[in-house]
């Protein structure tokens, strides 16, 4: 979930910013489709939050489970 400011989020995956955002909702939550990404485990995935004006305010690194 999406705290304060955060407004919309976006993935960064091995240093490459992904350009579509997922909106957060009322209640903080949001959903990034990924299946047409082929994460891998060893891959490198951070979640990004940023406020309205695409502003970075936050980044939280992201496991990935086979």
């Amino acid at each position: 979930t999406a705290t304060g400011d955060v407004t919309k989020v976006t993935l960064s995956i091995n240093g490459m910013v992904q350009s579509s955002p997922a909106f957060v909702q009322p209640d903080g939550s949001y959903q990034y489709y990924i299946k047409n990404l082929n994460l891998k485990a060893t891959d490198d995935v951070k979640v990004i939050g940023m406020d309205a004006r695409g502003n970075v305010l936050d980044t939280a690194g992201v496991t990935i489970i086979n």
